[in-house]
């Protein structure tokens, strides 16, 4: 029997779709398909497809049944984007078949079936936008980048030689992460409660700062001091001391401000403190700049915007003096200086620690102290465990992305490497009995251990309370290490069954992920996070779940480069799933980590895809060690170029 719509229906069922939450409808259209290979439904019309079919465009039910109302006309409605990356015709229509469009009353989703569905299938993919590397790349815009709180601890510690940075910023606001990073230029936002926090924290280190004197240099100190002494102090204070502070010479209109604040004191001291005060509270100070000069209708940035952007992104702090010396005398415009310039700064210990940073935004891997766990199923672990397992995490980034004196690992080996770093406490809780000693060392591990997924901070984050998550890890897999996206969930994909010790976790998982608004992500995602199965919510390695059942990791990866192929890559266990990834898997892998280092370095949420493309054209025509790819930016002709 034909179901015949009226115009009434028609503008009841849009009403019904825009009038619900945007993040709770038609948002499967936006996932992955396992069903890429599989034939396409029925092409021939259909007693269940709607009348109006036979004379419809696929554009013009697209609009009717409510898909424009909930994706927009172009498909990229903010909350509700097609991932176009992720379908084919043939996935794309089952799809619309099966599920699409929901929640339109009793008629959904047998609205859109067969004929119906592959015409809206081929207009949607008809959106998709077209890529082209054929024209120049655009630079970035001027702008400015807020400090994140680490950037602020850091620079108030190597600025001041202090040690307590970090206690000071436990008061600010938390920084904004955009697609896992707190860099994120648009994440710069000075609030009234940031802003508080910057003018409190400026007082307090003025307050407290104690090797003043030699900070100040001024030359012998008058047992009476004159206002004349305090005016000579600022007279060489101000220009030095603001120069590492705005991280470039002081304008002469700054100088002579400066210089009027200290001199309201009587006294040194007094002078440096209300200085100090003042210049921790300028905006030049708590952002970093990159505005440039004007330059061929576009804007270079000077040679110490260049020297900040280098400090801040491998150091996470102020330019040395070496290198505020060579923007002084303006080498850092010479290719071959800024090279040697990064290469240094990559051997310092300060680098390991920054791309250790990066890495665990990068596999989101922080605030591992917030996970809390069931004390009755894992009374092993509590908060010393959670530090060593983040402390074992950041010198095995540290090893792998910079090795020593900066010759990184590769791409592949961040999850195959044979080593990780352990004290005997942290050993003892993995069932290791090879380190004897409270000091982490290098270890030679075996396949139970080796690589990035098997890390006791990845894996602890990525599961629940009380469980596993083969969810959380799947994605991790998809989104963070091949940089494959889904949408947002769909209203309706009910809950995993409650733990139950007598039943594996893989079979409650499954009534979840088998409901057809689910099944087209999930076929994605969840053989993916049951390779993980052998190791606990803690990190621990095991054989059996629960009472006693037998663990089973085996599954495969679906779609390398993209989820809409048919590519198939089966494993038994975690290191054939880390293996897959470091071989068929490497050229996916590569374009994903140039692409997450593109949003660290950048300070952006979606880099342009030809210049990732770009970027690993500089990386591995020349090496595929990972250094290099922290290098290659800097042969872009647009490094430093701002619009």
């Amino acid at each position: 029997m034909v179901k015949k719509l009226s115009t009434l229906m028609l503008f009841s069922m849009l009403t019904a779709c825009v009038a619900k939450d945007p993040g709770s409808s038609s948002s499967d259209a936006q996932s992955s398909s396992s069903d890429a290979q599989s034939s396409s439904p029925q092409t021939s019309s259909s007693s269940s497809a709607p009348a109006v079919v036979e004379t419809r465009t696929g554009e013009q039910i697209y609009s009717e049944l409510g898909c424009k109302g909930c994706h927009d006309d172009d498909g990229l409605n903010e909350l509700n984007p097609i991932v176009f990356e992720n379908w084919n015709i043939n996935s794309l229509t089952q799809k619309i078949h099966e599920t699409m469009p929901p929640k339109l009353g009793p008629y959904a989703p047998e609205l859109c079936e067969d004929e119906c569905a592959r015409r809206v299938a081929e207009y949607v993919l008809s959106l998709k936008p077209v890529v082209s590397c054929n024209s120049e790349p655009e630079p970035l815009p001027q702008r400015l980048r807020m400090l994140t709180n680490r950037e602020y601890a850091n620079t108030i510690n190597d600025l001041l030689g202090r040690n307590d940075g970090f206690e000071i910023i436990n008061t600010f606001e938390a920084d904004t992460r955009i697609a896992g990073y707190d860099n994120n230029v648009d994440g710069s936002t000075a609030t009234i409660g940031r802003i508080d926090g910057y003018w409190a924290a400026a007082e307090k280190i003025a307050d407290s700062q104690s090797n003043i004197t030699q900070l100040l240099n001024c030359g012998q100190q008058q047992q009476n001091p004159t206002q004349d002494d305090v005016r000579r102090c600022a007279d060489t204070f101000i220009p030095r001391f603001g120069e590492k502070v705005f991280r470039r010479p002081l304008t002469n209109d700054e100088v002579t401000a400066y210089k009027e604040v200290f001199n309201l004191a009587s006294t040194r001291e007094d002078g440096f403190k209300y200085a100090l005060q003042a210049f921790l509270s300028s905006p030049n100070f708590l952002y970093r700049s990159e505005i440039g000069a004007a330059n061929n209708g576009n804007f270079k940035l000077t040679a110490y915007e260049i020297a900040s952007l280098l400090s801040y992104t491998f150091w996470g702090t102020m330019p040395d003096d070496n290198l505020l010396q060579a923007a002084k005398d303006g080498h850092l415009n010479d290719i071959n200086t800024l090279r040697q310039q990064a290469e240094r700064l990559l051997s310092d210990e300060r680098a390991k620690a920054q791309f250790a940073h990066f890495g665990r935004q990068w596999f989101r891997a922080t605030d591992l102290s917030a996970q809390q766990k069931d004390p009755a199923l894992f009374p092993d672990y509590d908060d010393q465990i959670a530090e060593l397992m983040d402390r074992e995490l950041e010198l095995f980034l540290g090893e792998v992305f910079l090795g020593n004196s900066g010759n990184g690992l590769t791409a592949g080996e961040i999850y195959t490497a044979n080593f990780t770093y352990l004290n005997n406490e942290l050993a003892q809780y993995y069932g290791m009995n090879n380190v004897s000693t409270s000091n982490f060392q290098k270890v030679t591990v075996d396949s139970q251990r080796a690589g990035l997924l098997t890390k006791g901070a990845v894996l602890t984050i990525n599961a629940a309370r009380q469980e596993n998550h083969p969810i959380k890890r799947g994605l991790l897999i998809r989104r963070n290490l091949l940089c494959q996206e889904f949408g947002t969930p769909p209203a309706n994909i009910g809950e995993v069954e409650p733990l139950d010790p007598n039943k594996p976790l893989r079979e409650r998982l499954l009534a979840h992920s088998s409901n057809a608004a689910c099944a087209s992500c999930h076929v994605h995602i969840d053989p993916l996070g049951f390779a993980f199965e052998h190791y606990d919510a803690t990190g621990r390695y095991r054989t059996f779940e629960g009472n006693n059942l037998p663990i089973d990791s085996e599954g495969s990866l679906i779609g390398i480069a993209s989820m809409a192929d048919i590519d198939e890559h089966h494993f038994n266990d975690l290191q054939g799933l880390a293996n897959i990834l470091a071989t068929e898997g490497s050229n996916q892998i590569a374009l994903c980590a140039a692409e997450q280092y593109q949003r660290y370095f950048k300070g952006i949420a979606e880099p342009d895809s030809c210049e990732v493309s770009d970027t690993v054209a500089r990386w591995q025509g020349k090496s595929d060690n990972l250094v290099d790819l922290w290098l290659a930016p800097l042969a872009d002709p647009n490094f430093a170029v701002r619009k």
